[in-house]
Protein backbone atom coordinates (compact mmCIF):
# COMPACT_ATOMS: atom_id res chain seq x y z
CA UNK A 1 0.00 0.00 0.00
CA UNK A 2 1.27 3.37 -0.99
CA UNK A 3 0.98 6.16 1.59
CA UNK A 4 0.08 9.58 0.20
CA UNK A 5 1.97 12.57 1.44
CA UNK A 6 -0.64 14.80 3.24
CA UNK A 7 0.41 18.36 4.00
CA UNK A 8 -1.25 20.86 6.46
CA UNK A 9 -1.35 24.67 6.28
CA UNK A 10 1.97 26.35 6.49
CA UNK A 11 2.67 29.01 9.11
CA UNK A 12 2.62 31.71 6.44
CA UNK A 13 -0.81 30.57 5.24
CA UNK A 14 -2.18 30.59 8.78
CA UNK A 15 -0.82 34.07 9.43
CA UNK A 16 -2.34 35.28 6.18
CA UNK A 17 -5.75 33.87 7.09
CA UNK A 18 -5.57 35.38 10.58
CA UNK A 19 -4.60 38.76 9.12
CA UNK A 20 -7.53 38.66 6.68
CA UNK A 21 -9.92 37.72 9.49
CA UNK A 22 -8.55 40.58 11.59
CA UNK A 23 -8.99 43.10 8.77
CA UNK A 24 -12.55 41.92 8.09
CA UNK A 25 -13.38 42.08 11.82
CA UNK A 26 -11.98 45.59 12.05
CA UNK A 27 -14.04 46.73 9.08
CA UNK A 28 -17.14 45.05 10.49
CA UNK A 29 -16.64 46.58 13.95
CA UNK A 30 -16.07 50.01 12.43
CA UNK A 31 -19.23 49.70 10.33
CA UNK A 32 -21.21 48.47 13.33
CA UNK A 33 -19.91 51.31 15.49
CA UNK A 34 -20.91 53.84 12.82
CA UNK A 35 -24.31 52.18 12.53
CA UNK A 36 -25.02 52.26 16.28
CA UNK A 37 -23.70 55.83 16.53
CA UNK A 38 -25.95 56.91 13.65
CA UNK A 39 -28.92 55.13 15.24
CA UNK A 40 -28.29 56.86 18.57
CA UNK A 41 -27.94 60.24 16.81
CA UNK A 42 -31.27 59.63 15.07
CA UNK A 43 -32.81 58.82 18.46
CA UNK A 44 -31.56 62.10 19.90
CA UNK A 45 -32.82 63.86 16.78
CA UNK A 46 -36.22 62.18 17.24
CA UNK A 47 -36.38 63.24 20.91
CA UNK A 48 -35.73 66.88 19.97
CA UNK A 49 -38.33 66.81 17.18
CA UNK A 50 -40.86 65.21 19.52
CA UNK A 51 -40.19 67.98 22.05
CA UNK A 52 -40.93 70.61 19.38
CA UNK A 53 -44.20 68.90 18.40
CA UNK A 54 -45.10 68.70 22.11
CA UNK A 55 -44.31 72.41 22.55
CA UNK A 56 -46.56 73.27 19.60
CA UNK A 57 -49.41 71.32 21.21
CA UNK A 58 -48.69 73.00 24.54
CA UNK A 59 -48.84 76.50 23.05
CA UNK A 60 -52.06 75.73 21.20
CA UNK A 61 -53.73 75.07 24.57
CA UNK A 62 -51.85 77.51 26.84
CA UNK A 63 -50.53 81.05 26.89
CA UNK A 64 -47.23 81.89 25.18
CA UNK A 65 -44.02 81.07 27.05
CA UNK A 66 -40.56 81.79 25.74
CA UNK A 67 -39.17 78.69 27.44
CA UNK A 68 -40.92 75.38 28.15
CA UNK A 69 -39.16 72.66 30.13
CA UNK A 70 -39.09 69.11 28.79
CA UNK A 71 -40.07 68.01 32.31
CA UNK A 72 -43.31 70.04 32.06
CA UNK A 73 -44.12 68.67 28.62
CA UNK A 74 -43.62 65.16 29.98
CA UNK A 75 -45.48 65.49 33.29
CA UNK A 76 -48.42 67.16 31.50
CA UNK A 77 -48.50 64.33 28.93
CA UNK A 78 -47.56 66.43 25.90
CA UNK A 79 -44.40 64.33 25.54
CA UNK A 80 -44.60 60.56 26.08
CA UNK A 81 -40.93 59.56 26.29
CA UNK A 82 -37.85 61.34 27.65
CA UNK A 83 -35.56 58.32 28.06
CA UNK A 84 -31.88 58.85 27.29
CA UNK A 85 -31.23 57.18 23.88
CA UNK A 86 -27.69 56.42 25.06
CA UNK A 87 -28.91 54.78 28.29
CA UNK A 88 -32.61 53.95 28.28
CA UNK A 89 -32.56 53.33 32.04
CA UNK A 90 -32.13 57.07 32.56
CA UNK A 91 -34.14 60.14 31.59
CA UNK A 92 -33.28 63.44 29.95
CA UNK A 93 -34.24 66.98 30.85
CA UNK A 94 -33.92 70.24 28.93
CA UNK A 95 -35.86 73.18 27.54
CA UNK A 96 -37.62 74.19 24.33
CA UNK A 97 -36.87 77.84 23.53
CA UNK A 98 -39.66 79.61 21.62
CA UNK A 99 -39.25 82.81 19.63
CA UNK A 100 -41.82 84.68 17.54
CA UNK A 101 -41.32 84.47 13.78
CA UNK A 102 -42.29 87.99 12.72
CA UNK A 103 -41.69 87.20 9.05
CA UNK A 104 -44.37 84.51 8.92
CA UNK A 105 -47.99 85.28 8.08
CA UNK A 106 -48.99 81.69 8.75
CA UNK A 107 -50.52 81.25 12.21
CA UNK A 108 -49.16 77.72 12.33
CA UNK A 109 -45.60 78.93 11.68
CA UNK A 110 -45.55 81.97 13.93
CA UNK A 111 -42.93 80.47 16.27
CA UNK A 112 -39.37 79.26 15.83
CA UNK A 113 -38.07 76.55 18.13
CA UNK A 114 -34.71 75.37 19.39
CA UNK A 115 -34.25 72.53 21.86
CA UNK A 116 -31.50 72.04 24.41
CA UNK A 117 -31.52 68.40 25.51
CA UNK A 118 -29.58 67.38 28.61
CA UNK A 119 -29.12 63.63 29.00
CA UNK A 120 -26.75 61.69 31.30
CA UNK A 121 -24.88 60.36 28.25
CA UNK A 122 -25.07 63.39 25.95
CA UNK A 123 -25.87 67.12 25.95
CA UNK A 124 -26.78 68.85 22.69
CA UNK A 125 -28.72 71.68 21.07
CA UNK A 126 -31.16 71.03 18.20
CA UNK A 127 -31.78 74.08 16.01
CA UNK A 128 -32.84 74.56 12.38
CA UNK A 129 -32.87 70.78 11.84
CA UNK A 130 -29.26 70.32 13.01
CA UNK A 131 -27.71 68.90 16.17
CA UNK A 132 -24.95 70.96 17.78
CA UNK A 133 -22.80 70.08 20.75
CA UNK A 134 -23.60 72.03 23.93
CA UNK A 135 -20.23 73.78 24.08
CA UNK A 136 -21.54 76.57 26.31
CA UNK A 137 -22.42 74.14 29.13
CA UNK A 138 -25.98 75.48 29.11
CA UNK A 139 -27.12 72.14 30.47
CA UNK A 140 -25.34 72.77 33.76
CA UNK A 141 -27.78 75.59 34.54
CA UNK A 142 -30.77 73.74 33.06
CA UNK A 143 -30.26 70.67 35.24
CA UNK A 144 -30.12 72.89 38.34
CA UNK A 145 -33.45 74.53 37.43
CA UNK A 146 -35.15 71.44 35.99
CA UNK A 147 -33.63 68.35 37.67
CA UNK A 148 -33.68 65.07 35.78
CA UNK A 149 -36.75 63.04 36.75
CA UNK A 150 -35.71 59.91 38.59
CA UNK A 151 -35.52 56.83 36.36
CA UNK A 152 -38.02 55.00 38.60
CA UNK A 153 -40.43 57.91 38.70
CA UNK A 154 -42.70 59.16 35.92
CA UNK A 155 -43.16 62.55 37.60
CA UNK A 156 -46.94 62.25 37.32
CA UNK A 157 -49.59 61.94 39.94
CA UNK A 158 -50.10 58.22 40.65
CA UNK A 159 -53.46 56.46 40.77
CA UNK A 160 -54.72 54.30 43.61
CA UNK A 161 -53.55 51.11 41.93
CA UNK A 162 -49.94 52.00 42.62
CA UNK A 163 -48.95 49.97 45.67
CA UNK A 164 -45.86 49.35 47.72
CA UNK A 165 -43.14 51.46 49.30
CA UNK A 166 -41.83 54.35 47.30
CA UNK A 167 -38.36 55.76 47.16
CA UNK A 168 -37.72 59.44 46.76
CA UNK A 169 -35.60 61.38 44.33
CA UNK A 170 -32.18 62.64 45.21
CA UNK A 171 -31.42 65.80 47.15
CA UNK A 172 -31.16 67.87 43.99
CA UNK A 173 -34.94 67.81 43.87
CA UNK A 174 -35.15 69.35 47.30
CA UNK A 175 -36.08 66.49 49.62
CA UNK A 176 -34.52 63.72 51.64
CA UNK A 177 -33.70 60.36 50.10
CA UNK A 178 -33.60 58.49 53.41
CA UNK A 179 -37.31 58.01 54.10
CA UNK A 180 -40.54 56.66 52.64
CA UNK A 181 -42.87 58.77 54.76
CA UNK A 182 -46.56 58.33 53.90
CA UNK A 183 -47.74 61.17 56.13
CA UNK A 184 -50.47 63.27 54.52
CA UNK A 185 -49.01 66.75 53.96
CA UNK A 186 -45.37 65.65 54.22
CA UNK A 187 -44.22 66.91 50.83
CA UNK A 188 -40.49 66.85 51.62
CA UNK A 189 -40.67 63.37 53.18
CA UNK A 190 -38.96 64.35 56.44
CA UNK A 191 -41.59 62.65 58.60
CA UNK A 192 -43.33 65.83 59.81
CA UNK A 193 -45.59 68.58 58.48
CA UNK A 194 -44.20 72.12 58.58
CA UNK A 195 -44.21 75.31 56.51
CA UNK A 196 -41.34 73.75 54.53
CA UNK A 197 -43.84 71.33 53.01
CA UNK A 198 -45.97 74.21 51.75
CA UNK A 199 -42.84 75.80 50.28
CA UNK A 200 -41.95 72.48 48.62
CA UNK A 201 -45.35 72.29 46.94
CA UNK A 202 -45.12 75.92 45.77
CA UNK A 203 -41.77 75.12 44.13
CA UNK A 204 -43.32 72.10 42.43
CA UNK A 205 -46.32 74.16 41.27
CA UNK A 206 -43.95 76.73 39.71
CA UNK A 207 -42.01 73.87 38.05
CA UNK A 208 -38.76 74.56 39.88
CA UNK A 209 -38.50 71.00 41.23
CA UNK A 210 -40.00 67.56 40.64
CA UNK A 211 -41.55 65.31 43.29
CA UNK A 212 -41.43 61.54 43.68
CA UNK A 213 -44.59 59.44 43.57
CA UNK A 214 -44.83 59.25 47.35
CA UNK A 215 -44.22 62.97 47.75
CA UNK A 216 -46.99 63.65 45.22
CA UNK A 217 -49.37 61.39 47.14
CA UNK A 218 -48.54 63.14 50.40
CA UNK A 219 -48.90 66.58 48.83
CA UNK A 220 -52.38 66.16 47.34
CA UNK A 221 -54.05 67.14 50.62
CA UNK A 222 -57.32 68.22 49.01
CA UNK A 223 -57.56 64.97 47.03
CA UNK A 224 -58.42 66.66 43.74
CA UNK A 225 -55.97 64.55 41.71
CA UNK A 226 -53.31 67.22 41.30
CA UNK A 227 -50.69 69.03 43.36
CA UNK A 228 -50.86 72.82 43.18
CA UNK A 229 -50.93 76.01 45.25
CA UNK A 230 -54.29 75.03 46.77
CA UNK A 231 -52.53 72.16 48.53
CA UNK A 232 -49.83 74.54 49.78
CA UNK A 233 -52.57 76.82 51.17
CA UNK A 234 -54.21 73.90 53.02
CA UNK A 235 -50.91 72.94 54.61
CA UNK A 236 -50.29 76.54 55.69
CA UNK A 237 -53.74 76.56 57.31
CA UNK A 238 -52.95 73.26 59.02
CA UNK A 239 -49.63 74.55 60.38
CA UNK A 240 -51.51 77.60 61.72
CA UNK A 241 -54.01 75.31 63.46
CA UNK A 242 -56.95 76.38 61.26
CA UNK A 243 -57.80 73.00 59.75
CA UNK A 244 -56.94 69.31 59.76
CA UNK A 245 -55.41 67.17 57.06
CA UNK A 246 -56.80 63.75 56.32
CA UNK A 247 -56.41 63.55 52.52
CA UNK A 248 -60.08 62.64 52.21
CA UNK A 249 -61.82 64.12 49.20
CA UNK A 250 -62.71 67.79 49.57
CA UNK A 251 -65.87 68.92 47.79
CA UNK A 252 -65.72 72.68 48.20
CA UNK A 253 -69.19 74.08 48.91
CA UNK A 254 -70.59 70.82 50.36
CA UNK A 255 -70.93 72.22 53.89
CA UNK A 256 -73.53 69.68 55.03
CA UNK A 257 -71.51 66.72 53.67
CA UNK A 258 -74.39 65.46 51.52
CA UNK A 259 -72.11 64.74 48.56
CA UNK A 260 -73.65 67.46 46.41
CA UNK A 261 -73.71 71.27 46.48
CA UNK A 262 -77.20 72.75 46.87
CA UNK A 263 -79.01 75.70 48.43
CA UNK A 264 -78.96 73.71 51.68
CA UNK A 265 -75.19 74.27 51.86
CA UNK A 266 -75.72 78.03 51.58
CA UNK A 267 -78.13 77.85 54.52
CA UNK A 268 -75.70 75.66 56.48
CA UNK A 269 -72.93 78.24 56.12
CA UNK A 270 -75.33 81.04 57.05
CA UNK A 271 -76.31 79.14 60.21
CA UNK A 272 -72.62 78.69 61.07
CA UNK A 273 -72.05 82.42 60.54
CA UNK A 274 -74.98 83.19 62.85
CA UNK A 275 -73.61 80.71 65.44
CA UNK A 276 -76.76 78.58 65.24
CA UNK A 277 -74.56 75.59 64.42
CA UNK A 278 -70.83 75.00 64.42
CA UNK A 279 -69.07 73.41 61.48
CA UNK A 280 -65.96 71.34 62.21
CA UNK A 281 -63.63 68.97 60.41
CA UNK A 282 -64.44 68.16 56.79
CA UNK A 283 -67.62 70.24 56.85
CA UNK A 284 -65.62 73.32 57.87
CA UNK A 285 -62.99 72.63 55.18
CA UNK A 286 -65.67 72.21 52.49
CA UNK A 287 -67.41 75.41 53.56
CA UNK A 288 -64.27 77.57 53.47
CA UNK A 289 -64.60 78.10 49.72
CA UNK A 290 -62.42 81.22 49.58
CA UNK A 291 -59.60 79.52 51.51
CA UNK A 292 -59.18 82.34 54.04
CA UNK A 293 -59.26 80.05 57.09
CA UNK A 294 -62.71 81.14 58.31
CA UNK A 295 -66.27 80.28 57.35
CA UNK A 296 -68.55 83.31 57.14
CA UNK A 297 -71.17 85.02 55.01
CA UNK A 298 -68.62 85.55 52.21
CA UNK A 299 -68.43 81.78 51.73
CA UNK A 300 -72.23 81.54 51.63
CA UNK A 301 -72.30 84.24 48.94
CA UNK A 302 -69.67 82.44 46.86
CA UNK A 303 -71.58 79.15 47.07
CA UNK A 304 -74.69 81.04 45.93
CA UNK A 305 -72.72 82.43 42.97
CA UNK A 306 -71.40 78.94 42.21
CA UNK A 307 -74.96 77.58 42.05
CA UNK A 308 -75.80 80.43 39.65
CA UNK A 309 -72.83 79.45 37.46
CA UNK A 310 -70.92 82.69 38.06
CA UNK A 311 -67.80 81.33 39.84
CA UNK A 312 -65.92 78.07 40.34
CA UNK A 313 -65.01 76.59 43.70
CA UNK A 314 -62.72 76.90 45.51
CA UNK A 315 -62.62 80.61 44.78
CA UNK A 316 -59.11 82.05 44.82
CA UNK A 317 -58.49 85.78 44.52
CA UNK A 318 -56.13 86.31 41.62
CA UNK A 319 -53.16 88.63 41.68
CA UNK A 320 -53.86 90.48 38.44
CA UNK A 321 -51.27 92.56 36.64
CA UNK A 322 -53.42 94.50 34.22
CA UNK A 323 -51.80 94.78 30.81
CA UNK A 324 -49.53 91.73 31.26
CA UNK A 325 -51.14 89.69 28.48
CA UNK A 326 -48.11 87.47 27.86
CA UNK A 327 -47.72 86.60 31.58
CA UNK A 328 -44.05 87.55 31.80
CA UNK A 329 -44.55 89.61 34.97
CA UNK A 330 -44.33 93.06 33.39
CA UNK A 331 -46.21 95.29 30.96
CA UNK A 332 -44.31 95.93 27.72
CA UNK A 333 -44.85 96.34 23.98
CA UNK A 334 -45.05 92.52 23.67
CA UNK A 335 -48.32 92.60 25.61
CA UNK A 336 -49.83 94.80 22.91
CA UNK A 337 -48.71 92.20 20.35
CA UNK A 338 -50.32 89.44 22.43
CA UNK A 339 -53.63 91.32 22.56
CA UNK A 340 -53.51 92.03 18.82
CA UNK A 341 -52.85 88.32 18.18
CA UNK A 342 -55.91 87.52 20.29
CA UNK A 343 -58.06 89.98 18.35
CA UNK A 344 -56.83 88.50 15.05
CA UNK A 345 -57.52 85.01 16.49
CA UNK A 346 -53.94 83.89 15.93
CA UNK A 347 -53.45 83.05 19.60
CA UNK A 348 -56.47 83.15 21.89
CA UNK A 349 -55.84 84.44 25.41
CA UNK A 350 -57.30 82.35 28.20
CA UNK A 351 -57.55 82.40 31.97
CA UNK A 352 -55.14 84.75 33.73
CA UNK A 353 -53.80 86.14 30.44
CA UNK A 354 -57.33 87.09 29.32
CA UNK A 355 -58.11 88.79 32.64
CA UNK A 356 -54.83 90.72 32.55
CA UNK A 357 -55.54 91.85 28.99
CA UNK A 358 -59.07 93.11 29.75
CA UNK A 359 -57.74 96.42 31.03
CA UNK A 360 -61.04 98.28 30.71
CA UNK A 361 -62.95 95.56 32.59
CA UNK A 362 -65.69 95.16 29.98
CA UNK A 363 -65.42 91.37 29.81
CA UNK A 364 -63.89 91.28 26.32
CA UNK A 365 -60.38 91.73 24.96
CA UNK A 366 -60.28 93.87 21.83
CA UNK A 367 -58.42 96.68 20.07
CA UNK A 368 -59.42 99.17 22.77
CA UNK A 369 -57.48 97.14 25.35
CA UNK A 370 -54.40 97.18 23.10
CA UNK A 371 -54.75 100.94 22.73
CA UNK A 372 -55.13 101.44 26.47
CA UNK A 373 -51.97 99.42 27.15
CA UNK A 374 -50.20 101.59 24.57
CA UNK A 375 -51.44 104.72 26.38
CA UNK A 376 -50.29 103.24 29.67
CA UNK A 377 -46.78 102.64 28.33
CA UNK A 378 -46.75 106.26 27.12
CA UNK A 379 -47.73 107.26 30.69
CA UNK A 380 -51.04 108.80 29.55
CA UNK A 381 -53.22 106.64 31.80
CA UNK A 382 -53.10 104.10 34.62
CA UNK A 383 -54.44 100.54 34.51
CA UNK A 384 -57.03 99.18 34.92
CA UNK A 385 -59.39 101.69 33.38
CA UNK A 386 -62.72 101.35 35.18
CA UNK A 387 -65.02 103.16 32.78
CA UNK A 388 -67.54 101.98 30.21
CA UNK A 389 -67.44 105.15 28.09
CA UNK A 390 -64.57 104.04 25.86
CA UNK A 391 -65.94 104.00 22.32
CA UNK A 392 -63.89 104.92 19.29
CA UNK A 393 -65.18 108.10 17.65
CA UNK A 394 -67.31 109.23 20.60
CA UNK A 395 -65.10 112.19 21.50
CA UNK A 396 -67.81 114.32 23.14
CA UNK A 397 -68.87 111.31 25.25
CA UNK A 398 -72.55 111.47 24.40
CA UNK A 399 -72.75 107.74 23.64
CA UNK A 400 -72.90 108.04 19.86
CA UNK A 401 -70.65 108.97 16.94
CA UNK A 402 -71.81 111.98 14.90
CA UNK A 403 -70.56 115.10 13.13
CA UNK A 404 -70.41 116.74 16.56
CA UNK A 405 -67.45 114.48 17.37
CA UNK A 406 -65.65 115.68 14.23
CA UNK A 407 -66.16 119.29 15.40
CA UNK A 408 -64.90 118.35 18.86
CA UNK A 409 -61.67 116.93 17.42
CA UNK A 410 -61.15 120.01 15.23
CA UNK A 411 -61.72 122.34 18.17
CA UNK A 412 -59.20 120.37 20.21
CA UNK A 413 -56.70 120.40 17.32
CA UNK A 414 -56.75 124.20 17.16
CA UNK A 415 -56.53 124.36 20.97
CA UNK A 416 -59.98 125.85 21.50
CA UNK A 417 -60.94 123.13 24.02
CA UNK A 418 -59.33 120.47 26.19
CA UNK A 419 -60.21 116.76 26.19
CA UNK A 420 -60.18 114.45 29.20
CA UNK A 421 -58.48 111.05 29.33
CA UNK A 422 -61.45 109.09 27.94
CA UNK A 423 -62.08 111.52 25.07
CA UNK A 424 -58.39 111.40 24.09
CA UNK A 425 -58.54 107.61 23.82
CA UNK A 426 -61.79 107.70 21.83
CA UNK A 427 -60.45 110.36 19.51
CA UNK A 428 -57.11 108.73 18.67
CA UNK A 429 -58.48 106.76 15.72
CA UNK A 430 -55.14 105.94 14.09
CA UNK A 431 -53.41 105.01 17.36
CA UNK A 432 -50.55 107.47 16.96
CA UNK A 433 -50.91 108.68 20.57
CA UNK A 434 -52.32 112.05 19.59
CA UNK A 435 -55.64 113.55 18.49
CA UNK A 436 -55.39 115.83 15.48
CA UNK A 437 -56.92 116.77 12.11
CA UNK A 438 -56.02 113.34 10.68
CA UNK A 439 -58.33 111.72 13.24
CA UNK A 440 -61.10 114.16 12.25
CA UNK A 441 -60.61 113.12 8.61
CA UNK A 442 -60.82 109.42 9.53
CA UNK A 443 -64.01 110.07 11.46
CA UNK A 444 -65.56 111.94 8.51
CA UNK A 445 -64.72 108.94 6.28
CA UNK A 446 -66.40 106.66 8.81
CA UNK A 447 -69.55 108.78 8.88
CA UNK A 448 -69.57 108.72 5.06
CA UNK A 449 -69.42 104.91 5.12
CA UNK A 450 -65.89 104.72 3.71
CA UNK A 451 -64.02 103.61 6.84
CA UNK A 452 -64.54 101.14 9.68
CA UNK A 453 -63.68 102.09 13.24
CA UNK A 454 -62.22 99.49 15.60
CA UNK A 455 -64.71 98.06 18.07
Amino acid sequence: MVLKNRKGFSLVELLAVISIIGILSGVAMSAYSKYTSKATTKSYDSLAKSAIVAAESYLSANSYKSEISINELYTKSYLSNINDPGDTNKKCTGVVSVTTNAASDNALEKYDYSVTVCCPSNNYIYKDGKIEKDDTNKCTDIVKEYPVIDSNDDGKLPDDSDKGDETTNDNSSGYSNNTTSKLCGDANLDGKITANDATQIQKYASEKITLSKQALKNSDVNADGRVDTLDATEIQKYVSGLTTLNCSETLYGDANLSGTITQMDVETVQKHSSEIIKLTGQGFTNADVNLDGVVNISDATLIQKYLAGKVTLPYVEKNLLYGDADLDGRVTITDITAIQSHVAQFEILKGQAFENADVNLDGVVNVIDATLVQKYLAEYITLPVQNNKYKYGDVNLDGKVTDDDVDTILNYAVEKINLDEIALVNGDLNNDLKVDILDATILQMYLAGRYTLPK
